[in-house]
């Protein structure tokens, strides 16, 4: 059964729209002994980093998250889901986050040609999962997780401003995706589906 963490700021709407379109059984709870029983666990979210770990730990899922983490089974973070598996984040303050990802959220640097918050779809580079192309893939986000060191992880990228910032992140048994896979059609479905099978 796959979990998703309801902890006041997941965009559950498409999210079980997606799952629902890959047959996917499911349940979303905000219940910490639900996590507890999860195969899989789906950390959402739309917002900001300080009240999404406020209510995280408010609700008791921060510590059944990590031990989940712990378990070795399959753990998925989507767009503030994967911010909040960061060490620590700058939005809103500097705050300590979950720290199953080594690193730090920071925003994103403006320009004249990438405005903040970046909005759209865009090409991503490939994770290695066994398809031939660039996943199109549509974000919603301000801010960016900048990794402590990417020799122990699996990055995909996206450009900005003559950057590459991590697109999707995988550790071990943590995917976290920078975008919306449930938001990005085919593409994002394949690679939601990868990262719960993984």
């Amino acid at each position: 059964m796959i979990i998703i963490a309801d902890y006041g700021a997941g965009n559950l709407g498409s999210l079980t729209s997606a799952l629902l379109e890959l047959d996917l059984d499911f349940q979303v709870s905000a219940v910490p002994e639900d996590v507890a029983l999860a195969d899989r666990l789906i950390i959402p979210g739309v917002g900001a980093f300080r009240p999404g770990m406020e209510s995280l730990r408010k609700s008791g899922l921060d510590e059944a998250i990590l031990n989940h983490h712990k378990s070795g089974k399959p753990i998925v973070g989507i767009c503030l889901g994967m911010h909040l598996m960061a060490t620590k984040g700058t939005e809103g303050g500097e705050t300590h986050g979950l720290g199953i990802l080594p690193g730090k959220v920071e925003r994103l640097e403006a320009s004249k040609s990438h405005l903040v918050p970046h909005l759209g779809w865009e090409k991503i580079s490939e994770l290695d999962w066994g398809h031939d192309y660039q996943p199109y893939v549509y974000f919603a986000h301000s801010y960016y997780f900048s990794p402590e060191s990417s020799s122990s992880m699996k990055l995909s990228f996206f450009a900005w401003d003559g950057y590459h910032l991590p697109a999707i992140v995988k550790k071990e048994n943590a995917t976290a995706f920078q975008f919306h896979p449930e938001k990005s059609g085919q593409d994002g479905l394949i690679l939601l589906r990868n990262a719960l099978e993984t």
